[in-house]
Formats: structure tokens, C-alpha cells, sequence
């Protein structure tokens, strides 16, 4: 958490820093295929 922290992140996600992505289930008629980038850290 003190990680987190200092890198200006709130460790509780209270400002959206944690995501659920759902890429799959019975309610899609097919997986969502997810193309990963680089990644993005504002500071």
C-alpha cells in the first residue's frame, strides 16, 4: 500500500484507480478479445 501510496495512487481506489474488466460469461454470444498497450500511469 505505501507503494501505492507514493505513487500518488489512493490505496482504497477511491478515485477509480482499480477496474473490473469482463471479458467473457453466458451473456456474450463470444469472448471480448482484449488487446493489450502500454500502460498508462498519470502522476
Amino acid at each position: 500500500m505505501k507503494e501505492i501510496q507514493e505513487c500518488g495512487a489512493d490505496h482504497c481506489g477511491e478515485n477509480g484507480e482499480y477496474h473490473t474488466v469482463v471479458y467473457g460469461g453466458p451473456i456474450f454470444k463470444s469472448p471480448v478479445h482484449l488487446q493489450y498497450g502500454e500502460e498508462y500511469v498519470k502522476i
